[in-house]
């Protein structure tokens, strides 16, 4: 039903008074319309009020100086919906609040859907204060777990997508929290990816940023972390038990005296030990050493443990006379009887590790994460 037979309607209903009827015809018409507005009420499937304009400008417009322009409510459907064939299916501008505003007490504030594009794309040109293009919020007060911003995919996609074009220090993503998670990602399904994130800069960018108390944090039932190089050949992984696997060196480094900046390159052994290192004496030729209680409740006690002893003064030599559990007692050969001051070493295999020893894996059975997908299509430049 259109506006014009509506108002043809209804005009002499509604408006059949001597001052109304000879009204300038411009006044009469606006009066006439915002009386029926407010009034009309229809049964059909089509729309009670509509506008159509074969020129450049809008089908319905609405201004209000304190309220709503256009404002739409549904007690079973969507409040307000806008589709187009060949442009933006809804479209809103603010110059001092929000573009358009979505409430709902039971579901959605704000739902978006497209067949070939984006759900809902929001974009930011502020340049003196930190502005989101798009950002969800929180505000539930009875500790329910909400989502800010939560998204899900049913197949081949992300859940929650953010890229920087910039070149600069901006994030893709970014997740801030004073007591809780700035970002947090989980997925369901095996070979799923928690949390992905990509750099196509080849010397500055950064995949996964985190900062804080605990700059990042995984929880995974199977590979806490996993890592490849742009062949796709896994080179880092952490696994749900906490065990790491690296193809390259571990090189720690540290700021010595003097201001300088060295690495080192830590030790690979074929067996996972553990070790400790002392200073004791003999006494009379002999000395009986007590492993630490911590260290000694953390070797493998079905494999022996080895200790090495250097002498720190002129002796027959010493020996390893007996070991057990708790400790082992040195001896010097020959039966001397000197008191000297010596240095030993204690090597264990850690608790847990007495079948593990060097050998040949299968590259089929390390951790893969997917593949890195192409650069976004819109990566740099506005889909508008």
């Amino acid at each position: 039903m259109s506006i014009k037979s509506v108002i043809g309607a209804s005009v002499v209903s509604s408006f059949a008074t001597t001052a109304l009827l000879t009204m300038h015809p411009a006044a009469y018409a606006a009066s006439a319309f915002a009386s029926i507005a407010s009034a009309v009420s229809c049964a059909t499937t089509g729309a009670c009020i509509s506008g159509t304009n074969t020129s450049s400008g809008p089908g319905v417009s609405g201004t209000s100086a304190k309220g709503y322009g256009v404002e739409g409510t549904s007690t079973s459907n969507d409040g307000l919906k806008g589709i187009s064939t060949s442009s933006n299916g809804l479209s809103a501008t603010s110059s001092s609040s929000y573009g358009v505003k979505g409430e709902s007490s039971t579901s959605y504030g704000v739902y978006a859907s497209s067949a070939s594009g984006g759900g809902v794309y929001g974009m930011t040109s502020a340049t003196k204060t930190k502005h989101a293009g798009i950002m969800g919020v929180d505000n539930s007060t009875n500790g329910s777990m909400n989502d800010g911003v939560f998204g899900t995919v049913t197949n081949g996609g992300w859940g929650v997508e953010g890229e920087s074009g910039d070149g600069a220090s901006g994030g893709g993503v970014v997740g801030g929290a004073t007591t809780a998670t700035g970002v947090e990602g989980f997925s369901q399904g095996y070979g799923g990816t928690g949390v992905a994130g990509y750099a196509y800069d080849d010397k500055y960018g950064s995949g996964v940023y985190g900062s804080g108390y605990d700059a990042v944090v995984a929880q995974s039932f199977n590979e806490l972390f996993a890592g490849e190089n742009s062949s796709g050949s896994t080179v880092f992984s952490v696994d749900s038990a906490g065990n790491i696997t690296y193809a390259g060196s571990l090189q720690p480094f540290a700021r010595v005296k003097g201001g300088a900046t060295i690495k080192a390159f830590a030790p690979k052994t074929t067996r996972p030990t553990i070790e400790d290192t002392g200073i004791s004496r003999l006494t009379g030729g002999t000395a009986t050493i007590a492993l630490d209680v911590a260290f000694a409740s953390s070797i493998e006690t079905s494999s022996p443990y080895v200790v090495l002893i250097t002498p720190e003064g002129e002796t027959r030599g010493l020996f390893v006379a007996s070991k057990d559990p708790h400790g082992f007692t040195v001896r010097e050969a020959g039966g001397g009887r000197s008191s000297v001051s010596f240095d030993y070493r204690v090597v264990a295999v850690a608790q847990g590790h007495a079948a593990d020893h060097m050998g040949a894996i299968d590259p089929a059975t390390l951790p893969h994460v997917n593949a890195p997908k192409p650069p976004h299509p819109l990566l740099g430049r506005s889909p508008l």
